[in-house]
């Protein structure tokens, strides 16, 4: 698996909508590990068109567009070492739950920096560590791939792209000028989260390989460096765009994390969610997105919840 360097942009491009939509219109960012924590433990249902979304978009995928849907291959937990890989799912579901994801990068706060960089971290030295890269192949894995005939043959997708991003931009926009109803408010969350699930797919990021891939920086004979393209065209843009957004088009005030402290607590927690984010590649958001294609990630989900509701009371 090459540097795919146009489905991951194009991938990333449909994430950047979908986040800026959902921080334009409700004042939020999505965060995938609070709202499948607080659908399940809290009952609050404002999630749950969000996580409907993400779903939607696997659907469609599986049937429009099957060529993303991810492969779920061996790990060498399991290969190498004989781990079963229920007990796999199980400790990478229960240590992302407990360390949680940090969200709010794109706002630049020190606090999201950092939190980045032990999580990445971590998950990259676990990586090395186990050797957990699962790319076999002969040449290296960050030899670029420019698939041009990719245009042509995601035609569709181009389409949805553009219409979105007209949505997003000028439509809804209008629209959210005269329309303040929940039910409104509601189609905001299950649009950009099947905006964000269709990015996923695309760019690869509920491909394990492709993240383990990515998560492999320090054996360049498996190292993918894709994902880097998310920070190219999700983050950058939202650094820029959010900053002239003074206020949420359907809320009265922004309700977004604003702490810059760097306790214990939190390094402690970013680095146990890198563990668990590098055992398997999988985080949350993916692992909705994959529950629709394979049901085993269930038990990952499961075992994320039991994490997260642990993590609630350190």
């Amino acid at each position: 698996m090459a540097f795919t360097l146009i489905e991951t942009s194009i991938g990333a491009l449909f994430i950047q909508l979908a986040t800026t939509n959902f921080y334009w219109q409700l004042g939020e960012t999505i965060g995938f590990s609070s709202a499948l924590g607080n659908l399940i433990l809290k009952r609050n249902l404002a999630h749950l068109p969000v996580l409907s979304g993400v779903l939607a978009s696997s659907a469609f995928v599986s049937k429009w567009y099957p060529q993303y849907v991810p492969d779920f291959p061996v790990s060498n937990l399991t290969s190498r070492y004989g781990i079963s890989t229920t007990i796999i799912l199980s400790i990478a579901g229960l240590l992302v739950g407990l360390g949680h994801m940090i969200g709010g990068i794109s706002r630049l706060r020190l606090r999201s920096f950092v939190a980045v960089g032990v999580f990445s971290g971590f998950a990259m030295l676990l990586n090395k560590t186990l050797d957990l890269g699962l790319y076999n192949g002969t040449g290296v894995n960050y030899e670029l791939s420019l698939n041009t005939s990719w245009f042509n043959e995601n035609r569709g997708l181009l389409l949805l792209l553009i219409s979105s991003a007209l949505h997003v931009y000028l439509f809804l926009p209008k629209l959210s000028q005269s329309i303040k109803s929940d039910w409104y408010k509601q189609f905001n969350r299950l649009f950009s989260g099947f905006l964000f699930g269709i990015g996923l797919h695309v760019s690869g990021m509920v491909n394990v390989s492709k993240t383990i891939g990515f998560l492999s920086l320090f054996d360049l004979n498996k190292f993918d460096p894709s994902l880097i393209m998310i920070m190219i065209f999700t983050v950058l843009p939202n650094i820029f765009i959010w900053r002239s957004i003074e206020k949420p088009l359907l809320s009265e005030n922004f309700n977004v994390a604003k702490s810059n402290k760097l306790p214990l607590k939190f390094l402690v927690g970013n680095a146990i969610f890198g563990l668990g984010w590098g055992i398997l590649g999988i985080c949350p958001g993916p692992g909705v997105a994959n529950v629709f294609h394979y049901s085993s990630i269930g038990i990952y989900l499961v075992s994320f919840i039991i994490g997260y509701g642990f993590g609630s009371f350190i």
